[in-house]
């Protein structure tokens, strides 16, 4: 069983800073693309839907300057976070906004597992979805997609 030796961790139970947690809301919120991807491992992972795996704080880097836009405002709710020794999860839901037209873009869930590297926190892994299901593909009469 893991929750034994989750329960014996240091700081086991306690929840991320929110400095940590609000860090690459914080950056979106400037612009800054690498503000974002400074908050990955060298090595971490981005898990998108419907899309392959982002591998490495330079694939990181430019997914996040491809995101970054001044047209969207990014807002992040944390449900809950946990701290087991070096190593955390954070669950959260988002919103993304159109600033110019105030109208939501998109809603829906994150959950990052964060490993303490020297002494900062780090996200390790990522994955999201959005709360509407993707959309149904159009067949044609022909059977085709």
């Amino acid at each position: 069983m893991v929750l034994p030796f989750i329960a014996g961790c240091p700081g086991a139970g306690e929840s991320l800073p929110k400095e940590v947690t609000s860090a690459i809301e914080n950056a979106f919120a400037n612009g800054d693309a690498a503000g974002i991807a400074a908050q990955f491992k060298d090595d971490a992972a981005l898990l998108q839907p419907n899309a392959p795996i982002i591998r490495g704080r330079q694939e990181i880097d430019a997914f996040w300057q491809e995101q970054v836009r001044p047209i969207l405002s990014y807002d992040m709710s944390t449900v809950e976070s946990r701290v087991f020794g070096d190593y955390a999860y954070h669950y959260a839901t988002y919103t993304f906004r159109n600033v110019r037209r105030g109208n939501i873009v998109e809603t829906g869930k994150v959950i990052e597992i964060w490993h303490k590297v020297d002494g900062k926190w780090r996200v390790h892994l990522t994955s999201w979805s959005q709360d509407r299901p993707p959309p149904v593909p159009t067949v044609e009469p022909d059977g085709s997609v």
